[in-house]
């Protein structure tokens, strides 16, 4: 029913509404053709308004830009926009002005509703929730034939945008998750430094699937999900890169985990066909971080303390010792994150992947639950005050802090590196050079030396050792860490990044220029140097 309400016609063609992200109030560009493009709009449509030119034309930038991002993504993809003056006030006021560097205001929607008059935008108004409806939206808008016959020829590249270099990296939330403000520390800006060098690494560093023909990506929902019939799509595009590190609760203890890549939202299986700068990639993951964090915490060595791995408890009813695993593995790591038992076993029946179960049939009732979470604490002891009280927070600003010391050991090189939390890729050929750094964090921030890691191809060294002893075995090696295909898709993508960032590289074809001699389309030629 919610889909039917969200779809919506406009010139003969059915726009589904529900397919859209919020518009981005932090994209920008200062290429000198991103700002001919805006200062040919804004003197055709724009001119005779009244205002603040200055202002108006920021506001106006951030719009077009983040539409033309939004289309080249996907052309069916909409943006949403808020168009109460109420909602700028209360969200981009004086106690989250660090996190609106743009001074981004209610003048957006007079920009919304002049190019939505010119025909340049499609727009549809949003909706309050409704009788039998799930919830209401905010209004939509995407880009018109006319505006992308526009953007096509323009001198407008997808590499030319990206978010604004004053864009706050370090990000601070209340007990309601909202965003607020804080005094910049000797230690937030040194935070903050670290993170705006990553992202300016990341920024020309092409990561992609090789897989994927095209950038735009299904991920399979699991059992529990929200919104079911909504499909669940993750965007591998150069914009979708920028990362942040978030504390929460007000408290600089708690989290301040790095987000943004879109590789932290793909599964482990699409994860192993991520290449970087065209090269095969390994992920390396720490065994059992965070119930190994939380001994640390309570001033324990887990690895001295158990020969087992924390996860390898038997579960009555279950004879499977592997589906025995997930079920505590699952449950342990909700427990070190939950506040109450309430909370756990709710979170449980909604997260837990129950096609790992197979054939067998089982009910996670709650008496079910509380026997394993009794089972559990038996095993860990030590740490029971950590179970189901909110402790994991804690847990992520140590993992966190982990994160931190690998990124910096491999900014020293400019070498790239990717996080999901408890797990990096990189290049294979840095793989062991990644252990390492592993290693060095986790002593640095723990104070203790043994840790254990997974990873599941041949390393690098491993490939390298065999090369003069038997050549056969070398190159087997070798292909076992080069198979990801690349797809056409993915070569275009890569032959793109390529001409933009690396134009004298071999191959490359892209005309060089400098800012002065900007190469604009015909109609922009009078608004050249502007």
């Amino acid at each position: 029913m919610s889909v039917d309400k969200n779809m919506y016609e406009y010139d003969d063609v059915v726009r589904d509404l529900n397919y859209s992200r919020v518009l981005d109030v932090h994209v920008w560009s200062d290429y000198p053709e991103v700002n001919v493009f805006v200062n040919y709009i804004y003197d055709e449509y724009f001119l005779v308004e009244r205002g603040n030119k200055r202002i108006k034309k920021k506001h106006l930038k951030v719009v077009l830009l983040d539409l033309y991002v939004a289309w080249l993504t996907d052309p069916d993809l909409n943006v949403g926009v808020h168009m109460t003056r109420d909602f700028y006030s209360k969200n981009f006021g004086t106690n989250t002005k660090r996190y609106n560097e743009l001074n981004i205001s209610a003048k957006t929607i007079d920009i919304v509703h002049t190019l939505t008059d010119v025909g340049l935008i499609g727009y549809k108004g949003g909706q309050e929730a409704q009788e039998g409806f799930d919830k209401g939206f905010i209004s939509r808008i995407w880009s018109t034939s006319k505006l992308i016959e526009m953007f096509k020829q323009s001198a407008l590249d997808e590499f030319m945008i990206y978010s604004h270099h004053d864009r706050a990296v370090i990000v601070m939330c209340d007990e309601d998750k909202k965003d607020i403000s804080f005094e910049d520390t000797e230690e937030t800006l040194s935070m903050a430094s670290v993170v705006k060098r990553y992202n300016d690494l990341l920024e020309r560093t092409f990561i992609d699937v090789g897989e994927a023909n095209s950038p735009s990506l299904t991920i399979k929902k699991k059992s529990g999900s929200k919104d079911k019939n909504k499909p669940h799509i993750v965007h591998i595009t150069h914009n979708g890169k920028f990362t942040r590190r978030i504390f929460n609760n007000s408290d600089w203890v708690q989290s301040g985990r790095f987000y943004g890549g879109f590789w932290q939202r793909i599964s482990a299986d699409l994860r192993k066909k991520i290449l970087i700068n065209d090269e095969q990639t390994v992920e390396v993951d720490f065994s059992a971080l965070h119930p190994v964090l939380a001994y640390t915490k309570a001033g324990l060595d887990y690895w001295k303390e158990h020969k087992a791995g924390p996860y390898d408890i038997s579960v009555r009813g279950v004879k499977d010792p592997g589906i025995s695993r997930d079920i505590v593995k699952k449950l342990l790591l909700l427990a070190l994150n939950a506040s109450d038992k309430t909370v756990l076993f709710k979170a449980f029946r909604r997260e837990f992947e129950y096609s790992s179960l197979g054939e067998l049939t089982f009910k996670f009732t709650d008496k079910v639950l509380d026997e394993i979470l009794t089972d559990i604490k038996k095993k860990h002891h030590m740490i029971a005050d950590q179970i189901a009280t909110g402790a994991g927070l804690k847990l992520m600003n140590l993992d966190s802090r982990i994160v931190e010391f690998v990124f910096k050991r491999f900014l020293e090189t400019n070498t790239p590196v990717l996080s999901i939390h408890d797990s990096f890729i990189v290049q294979w050929s840095q793989r062991d050079r990644l252990v390492k750094a592993m290693e060095d964090a986790f002593s640095f921030v723990t104070g203790q030396s043994q840790i254990k890691y997974k990873q599941n191809v041949p390393t690098y060294q491993d490939a390298v050792a065999w090369r003069h002893l038997d050549r056969d075995f070398h190159l087997d090696r070798v292909f076992a860490l080069q198979d990801t295909k690349r797809t056409r898709g993915y070569l275009n993508r890569l032959n793109k990044h390529n001409k933009f960032f690396n134009p004298k590289s071999e191959g490359s074809t892209s005309v060089q220029y400098t800012p002065d001699e900007v190469l604009v389309p015909k109609r922009y030629k009078k608004y050249q140097g502007l």
